[in-house]
């Protein structure tokens, strides 16, 4: 393995979708390298596989869980990630609030919102 890189959300988008002159090239960093997914480049290949590719929730999760356990990734919060995309695939919550309740129920810590969805979540 080469050295580290921390991912941008277009490599991993190319790498996923296989769809566009630069899969090959990010083909290449993600099998050449020690990889970092940063929580917030994850949020925003969530919003763009959605919102800009009309990809099924449930497919979003079980695609970027894969990803997420690629033997030379590593992401700061892993467990937030992960509890993050099982709520995202079972409901119909964005993203970013997915994470604030992964975060709630794996760190232990207190989410301030008025989001009544989420309150009944945090609740429970």
């Amino acid at each position: 393995m080469d050295e580290t890189v921390v991912l941008d959300a277009n490599v991993i988008l190319r790498y996923l979708l296989q769809d566009h002159d630069l899969s090959a090239e990010a083909d290449k960093v993600i099998k050449n390298h020690n990889l970092v997914a940063r929580t917030e480049v994850v949020c925003e290949v969530v919003y763009v596989l959605q919102k800009v590719y009309s990809v099924d929730r449930k497919e979003v999760s079980e695609v970027l869980r894969r990803f997420m356990n690629l033997a030379q990734m590593y992401n700061p919060e892993p467990a937030v990630i992960a509890g993050a995309l099982d709520l995202y695939g079972d409901s119909r919550l964005d993203f970013v609030d997915c994470i604030l309740i992964a975060v709630n129920k794996t760190e232990g810590l207190e989410i301030a919102t008025f989001d009544k969805e989420m309150l009944k979540i945090l609740d429970n």
